[in-house]
């Protein structure tokens, strides 16, 4: 997944996510960070007067920055189980996908070094990262909205935090991890009742 990101972007994963925007040097990206800025989310959360200062650009490189910043995706994510969890039978946790700001997405992604115009894909990944084991994934394209089932075999009886990852294969620093909390019941226990 990281792979594509840089593949996309023609960049490292250990680079400045800054460097996604136009007109961004590594020098640059290093000022701003200076400042505190990390990412593009950071630098769209900036003040204008301390943003405009430190790019030192013309009004028009400045409206390129901005109409590439408008390209990059903002997502609430929300989570839930469709049921009661019992050990080893199927279990569905479903997955909303909320785009937040534009009413149109832009149809593809700021890429200016990809060689064609590329689309913008997520991962949705949940598994257990402290045994590192994969419950489930799938991979989606979303619009403004997406409902998602994501469907595994729920794990023995107890308690788990398991970890679900929302992973862009075309942004660096866009990558979101969610908390899922599940409590397993047991299948005899249940049907004993």
């Amino acid at each position: 997944m990281q792979m594509s990101q840089m593949v996309v972007q023609a960049m490292w994963i250990t680079d400045s996510p800054l460097l996604q925007l136009p007109y961004f040097t590594k020098e640059k990206a290093q000022k701003f960070k200076e400042e505190g800025v990390e990412d593009v989310t950071d630098f769209i959360n900036m003040d204008d007067e301390p943003r405009l200062r430190l790019l030192g650009l013309p009004s028009a490189s400045v409206q390129e920055i901005a109409d590439a910043c408008n390209h990059f995706p903002s997502f609430v994510v929300k989570h839930a189980f469709t049921a009661a969890i019992l050990a080893g039978k199927p279990t569905v946790l479903q997955v909303v996908l909320e785009r937040e700001g534009e009413e149109n997405p832009p149809a593809f992604v700021h890429a200016p070094y990809f060689p064609k115009e590329k689309e913008e894909f997520w991962w949705l990944v949940l598994g257990d990262p402290k045994v590192n084991k994969l419950a489930a994934i799938k991979r989606v394209s979303v619009g403004r909205t997406l409902k998602v089932d994501l469907k595994f075999t729920a794990p023995d009886p107890g308690t788990y935090e398991y970890a679900l990852y929302f992973v862009c294969d075309s942004y660096i620093g866009f990558d979101q991890k969610e908390t899922v909390l599940m409590t397993v019941g047991n299948v005899d226990a249940m049907e004993a009742e």
